[in-house]
């Protein structure tokens, strides 16, 4: 099995964290300047091969879209279409 990673994207900074290679526990990887997030993904799939990239869903109450919806939903955009070969959920 290949590793998941997970992505905490904020408006300044965004957090990384990936399972073991079994997918059964997930780590703190690195939190990174979110003007940087592509290359540092760049360099991690690279190296590590993810079959998934998990991004954190902003909902608020009730399901409620946040400020930081639209700034997520752009950033999954960019990676969907970066990396097509690789589910992003």
């Amino acid at each position: 099995m290949a590793k998941i990673v997970s992505l905490d994207i904020g408006g300044k900074r965004t957090g990384m964290a990936e399972t073991d290679a079994m997918q059964m526990m997930a780590f703190p990887l690195k939190t990174v300047l979110t003007e940087h997030l592509l290359e540092e993904l760049t360099t991690y799939i690279t190296s590590e091969l993810p079959e998934v990239i998990v991004i954190g869903d902003p909902d608020g109450i009730e399901g409620m879209s946040t400020d930081s919806s639209e700034l997520v939903s752009a950033w999954v955009s960019k990676i969907k279409i970066k990396w097509p070969l690789i589910n992003v959920v």
